[in-house]
């Protein structure tokens, strides 16, 4: 049954437009009876919930659990209060997502009062390649480990060998400055600048990012929402119990 329930939530987490119980049923295989006996139990601990029109979703209850097994506070519980006053702050989207594999998942976000549309939603993923987010994440990462991200991208076709030096280069230089600025990158007239957050070992754990429009960034925001992120991460940082700060 936990093997079943294991392979539900990851069919759950690859795909999160259409997670209905047949659905789910057809993608793993198992059958609906017993998809709809695991997403009650699941449902009971608060690990699933249901969204009318796209079935099951994931909670962020699991990675809480996650977070407290690495010996420090629930990341959200710390870095929420955080993010609304930088939007209070600055009238900016902010959003907080974690490493998921080869992928970045949007675990929260609190939309400003200029209103990006069609920006990216809680449970959203996204690259490690791609945007600040993903880059700022990927650029901490060890050589050997970003090196076996790439090598998935290429076998499916998501970037050339042709890119590679390019694309190292840059992951180089976000290393070095410690955040990423993303131009138009994912979605035109936007733009984001992103900090990572790193768990108590030291390893890359998550990033906090401000996203605006690009006539903002370009009018000279962009150092304020930098000095803005890095204060946010030390107090973020500080109350989970980094040793660093």
């Amino acid at each position: 049954m936990i093997h079943k329930a294991f392979k539900i939530l990851s069919s759950m987490a690859q795909n999160q437009e259409n997670n209905t119980i047949n659905a789910l049923s057809k993608q793993t295989g198992i059958p609906k009876s017993t998809v709809h006996r695991i997403l009650a139990i699941l449902a009971e601990e608060e690990i699933v919930t249901l969204w009318p029109g796209r079935g099951y979703v994931l909670t962020p209850k699991l990675l809480s659990l996650g977070f407290k097994g690495l010996g420090q506070k629930d990341l959200l519980d710390v870095a929420i209060p955080i993010m609304r006053d930088i939007s209070e702050q600055t009238k900016e989207t902010v959003s907080i997502n974690v490493i998921c594999g080869t992928e970045r998942i949007c675990v929260y976000r609190i939309e400003g009062k200029y209103p990006i549309s069609n920006n990216i939603k809680i449970g959203n993923r996204g690259p490690l390649l791609k945007g600040a987010v993903g880059k700022v994440i990927a650029a901490k990462l060890s050589r050997s480990e970003l090196m076996n991200i790439i090598e998935k991208y290429l076998d499916k076709g998501e970037i050339t060998n042709e890119e590679v030096p390019e694309l190292l280069r840059g992951m180089e230089k976000v290393k070095e400055c410690g955040y990423a600025v993303s131009v138009e990158e994912r979605m035109p007239g936007c733009a984001s600048v992103a900090v990572p957050i790193f768990d108590i070992s030291g390893q890359p754990l998550a990033a906090l990012s401000i996203s605006t429009i690009l006539d903002r960034i370009q009018l000279g925001e962009l150092d304020s929402y930098l000095n803005i992120l890095r204060m946010a991460v030390e107090q973020i940082s500080y109350q989970m119990g980094n040793p660093q700060y």
